[in-house]
C-alpha cells in the first residue's frame, strides 16, 4: 500500500458500506482516519449535510454525537426538533463526551481536560447551569485557537503572517475569525480532507454571535458565549444549551489533543 492508494480511496469514505469494506482494505481505513471523524464512519451521510447542521443550527458534529444520533438529526425537520433529539439522548451524548476526552492526556490540554470532565460531571448530577458556565469558559479559548487556519494547516511563519495580514485588513476580531474562514466559497473545501476542519469550526460563529446588553438586540436563542459572559439568564442557561456547550468543548478539546500529538510526532 502506498499513499496513492490512500488518496484513491478518498472518494469512497462516505459510502454506506465503508465499515465492512475497510476490514479488508487498509488504504480505505487510512483514508477514513485522514479525512473523517469516527462518528461519521458508515453513516453514508454527505459531509455537506453535516456541515450545514453544525453551521446553521450550532450543533457540533465532529467526534460527538454518535453516528446513530447524527442520522436522527439529519431527518429532523427543524432546529427545535433537532434539539429535542439531543435532549432525549442526553445521557448517551454525555457518555460519548466522556469516552471522547479520555485520551486527552497531552500536558498542553490538561486544564481543559480536567475542567471539561468537571462540567460533564456537573451536568450528570443535575447542575446544568454550572456545567454550561464551565463548558463555555473552556470552549472560548479553544474556539479562538481552532479558528486560526494557521494553527490547523500552515507549516510556516510566513503563511501564518499572510493570514494575520488578511484578518487585519478585514478588521475581524477573534470572535469573527471562524466566520471569516467559513465565508470563503465552499468550493474551496470540496476536497475530502478539508471537510473535518470546516465542520469542526462550523458551530463557532453561532457560539460567538455578536451581542451585548446595550446592543438593543434580542438575546440569542442558542448557546452564546456573549450572553454567558455579559448577561446570564435562567432562560439561556437551559439544559439544551448546556448540552451544546459540553459537545463543543469536547469536540474542540479532542482536536487540540490531536494537534498536540501531530506537533510532537513531526517536531513542528
Amino acid at each position: 500500500m502506498n499513499f496513492g492508494d490512500v488518496m484513491d480511496e478518498l472518494d469512497h469514505v462516505d459510502d454506506p458500506d465503508v465499515l465492512e469494506r475497510m476490514k479488508t482494505n487498509p488504504a480505505l481505513h487510512d483514508a477514513l482516519l485522514m479525512s473523517r471523524p469516527q462518528n461519521w464512519w458508515g453513516t453514508g451521510l454527505k459531509p455537506e449535510v453535516l456541515f450545514d447542521i453544525a453551521n446553521h443550527d450550532g450543533i457540533p458534529v465532529v467526534r460527538v454525537p454518535s453516528s446513530a444520533i447524527l442520522l436522527e438529526l439529519v431527518v429532523a425537520p427543524d432546529r427545535q426538533t433537532k434539539m429535542a433529539v439531543l435532549l432525549l439522548r442526553k445521557q448517551e451524548i454525555l457518555n460519548d463526551c466522556k469516552t471522547a476526552i479520555c485520551d486527552c492526556d497531552d500536558p498542553s490540554v490538561a486544564d481543559a481536560y480536567a475542567l471539561t470532565g468537571a462540567a460533564i460531571a456537573a451536568y450528570e448530577t443535575g447542575h446544568h447551569e454550572a456545567a454550561m458556565a464551565l463548558a463555555v469558559s473552556v470552549s472560548e479559548p479553544l474556539a479562538t485557537w481552532a479558528s486560526i487556519p494557521g494553527v490547523q494547516s500552515f507549516r510556516s511563519e510566513t503563511a501564518q503572517e499572510d493570514w494575520e495580514r488578511y484578518r487585519k485588513q478585514r478588521g475581524a476580531s477573534k470572535y469573527r475569525w471562524a466566520a471569516l474562514e467559513l465565508s470563503n466559497d465552499r468550493d474551496q473545501f470540496a476536497l475530502p480532507h478539508n471537510w473535518q476542519y470546516k465542520a469542526l469550526i462550523a458551530p463557532i460563529p453561532r457560539f460567538f454571535t455578536p451581542w451585548s446588553p446595550d446592543s438593543g438586540r434580542l438575546l440569542p436563542d442558542s448557546l452564546s458565549r456573549h450572553v454567558v459572559a455579559h448577561q446570564p439568564t435562567r432562560q439561556h442557561f437551559s439544559a439544551e444549551n448546556a448540552l451544546l456547550a459540553l459537545m463543543l468543548a469536547t469536540s474542540l478539546l479532542c482536536d487540540a489533543q490531536e494537534w498536540a500529538e501531530e506537533v510532537s510526532k513531526h517536531g513542528w
